[in-house]
């Protein structure tokens, strides 16, 4: 049976001033950290990967990823109407006609380390329900400005609500968000662990949201999908990574992230 990832990389990366960030090379090897993503996932089992791309990515992405096994190309593209993607929770919904099974979920500019891979396989080897590998807000931030994260509540290891946080740095060896500290605080860092049934799901949200939206540039998210379906009593098992996930929000993450590497592989 395949073990699926589904790779979001359609992202426009507006903070960082380095060209695309999902194809910026930065491993040992020049890999992209896309590329140190599946080189472990490929080692724990994964074999079958699904990439939502911007069509402008495909030729240069190809170069990248024609080495791996089994990889598939969806494309999510700005309407005519709009100035941005409709979201992650539409990215996601572009893969309904080559993913059948139940699959993992990851971003193509955080690099999320091999300790997650291996807990998302072995959930999918034993559980049927959906899940998500979360991180301690102190293993996700930038020394370099603020972030954006989905702070979440926890109870009895199951996700029970998972709040957009803005404007999260440290100051004072606190981690806060305008006035509110964040200290030991759990993030989604978007990877998540689906059933296939959730593109229905997600078919079905989208045109209410289509058809709801006042505001052309809302984004219909997935991270709120995922709260209406908690809220329905959907359960969404937690995995805790012991990992950091490090991601380049900023350029001067560069150097923070080479320097992690290459004491790490």
């Amino acid at each position: 049976m395949n073990k699926t990832v589904l790779i979001m990389a359609a992202g426009m990366g507006s903070r960082f001033k380095g060209g695309i960030k999902q194809l910026y090379e930065i491993g040992p090897n020049r890999e992209t950290i896309l590329e140190l993503n599946l080189n472990d996932a490929l080692k724990v089992g994964f074999n079958k990967f699904v990439f939502i791309i911007r069509k402008e990515l495909e030729n240069i992405l190809k170069e990248k990823v024609d080495k791996y096994p089994n990889v598939h190309f969806c494309y999510q593209e700005i309407d005519s109407n709009r100035t941005k993607p409709w979201g992650t929770g539409e990215a996601i919904l572009k893969a309904k006609d080559i993913i059948n099974e139940p699959f993992v979920v990851i971003n193509a500019d955080d690099y999320y380390g091999i300790d997650s891979f291996t807990k998302a396989y072995d959930y999918l080897e034993e559980n049927n329900n959906y899940g998500a590998v979360l991180y301690k807000i102190e293993n996700t931030l930038s020394k370099y400005g603020e972030v954006n994260r989905g702070v979440c509540e926890i109870n009895d290891n199951k996700l029970v609500s998972i709040e957009e946080t803005k404007h999260i740095s440290l100051k004072d060896n606190n981690v806060v968000s305008i006035d509110k500290i964040l200290n030991n605080s759990y993030v989604s860092m978007n990877f998540w662990i689906l059933k296939e049934d959730i593109f229905n799901i997600l078919e079905s949200r989208f045109n209410e949201f289509k058809n709801d939206v006042e505001n052309k540039d809302n984004e219909f998210l997935f991270p709120d999908v995922i709260k209406d379906l908690i809220n329905n009593g959907e359960i969404v098992n937690v995995l805790i990574s012991n990992e950091p996930c490090i991601g380049i929000t900023y350029m001067e993450d560069v150097k923070e992230f080479k320097k992690y590497i290459e004491n790490t592989k």
